[in-house]
């Protein structure tokens, strides 16, 4: 809450806590803390597990892979969290890591090997949503951004 409150204190127009713990932790954690924002310095708020779940249910998806930097412990919470929500996770990966710093460090070969964004969408014709992308795509959204502005970033700007 004392960041929420500086960038509050910026006279902004949402807060998107970019943090995916609400995946492991359960959706109700996020949706607490966005409650308590907007309650508390009347600022509408989303984090990226809600963004992603936003997205998720515009697009109708109930089949969804999950890829993530995580640890097998995580990823387990994670794929169960989802799997009770009534979505059916068909796939995942995972790379074990559990530091944000070793996040950072991941590159785009690693990546590449883990996911292909661009090429996945323009070949199955199938959304690949992230959680920065969603984020920034729910925040723009919230503060009724009109759709298509930004481009590059795949099918969900779209919507």
């Amino acid at each position: 809450m004392a960041t929420a409150r500086l960038l509050a204190d910026a006279e902004v127009d949402v807060i998107g806590w970019s943090g995916t713990s609400g995946g492991w932790l359960g959706f109700d954690m996020d949706e607490r803390l966005c409650k308590c924002i907007t309650e508390e310095l009347g600022v509408p708020a989303t984090t990226s597990t809600l963004s992603l779940n936003r997205a998720l249910d515009i697009l109708g998806a109930k089949r969804v892979a999950l890829v993530t930097p995580y640890l097998d412990e995580v990823q387990s919470r994670i794929v169960q969290v989802y799997s009770r929500a009534g979505y059916d996770v068909v796939a995942e990966s995972h790379l074990g890591k559990f530091k944000n710093v070793e996040f950072a460090q991941i590159g785009e070969e690693m990546l590449d090997a883990q996911v292909r964004a661009a090429e996945w969408e323009a070949e199955l014709g199938i959304p690949v949503l992230d959680s920065v992308s969603t984020i920034i795509w729910d925040m723009l959204r919230i503060t009724r951004v009109q759709n298509g502005r930004v481009k590059g970033w795949g099918k969900l700007f779209e919507l």
